[in-house]
């Protein structure tokens, strides 16, 4: 039997650089780099917006040497909020799907922003490598409301 998903109607609403730093002297030359990822979700019921927020860390020897940090706020169409919302309305339920799908603009967009930050200067050889976002969001975001 095939299964499909619901389309969900969307806007991407506003990017925001939270946090970013260029740290040279926590970086060396041969020392092996690491990537350390977070994400947040968040939600205003008011306005239908989902927050993606993630932060990534470069670093050597546990001391970062790139910090970005953003957030993308997405406007979820009126009728399709709606579906989101338990049985008692209690709950907002973003489906795993649909959250993974944000959160994988969300990194394309920090990446981009990473770019622009880091142009012209040595750092801009270190990028957001592409990687499995699903590992990331293992199952349905719920926000208790």
């Amino acid at each position: 039997m095939e299964t499909t998903e619901k389309i969900i109607g969307f806007t991407l609403s506003k990017i925001v650089t939270e946090q970013f730093a260029l740290i040279s002297d926590s970086f060396e030359e041969e020392k092996e780099v690491k990537l350390q990822p977070e994400l947040n979700f968040g939600i205003d019921t008011q306005t239908k917006r989902i927050m993606v927020n993630i932060l990534f860390r470069f670093e050597q020897e546990s001391k970062p040497f790139i910090i970005i940090k953003i957030a993308c706020y997405f406007t979820v169409a009126p009728n399709d909020w709606e579906q989101f919302k338990s049985f008692n309305s209690t709950s907002v339920i973003v489906p795993q799907g649909f959250a993974t799908h944000l959160a994988m603009l969300t990194i394309g967009t920090l990446r981009g922003v990473l770019h622009a930050k880091t142009e012209n200067t040595a750092f801009n050889r270190f990028i957001i490598p592409t990687f499995n976002v699903t590992g990331l969001i293992h199952s349905d975001i719920i926000f208790n409301v």
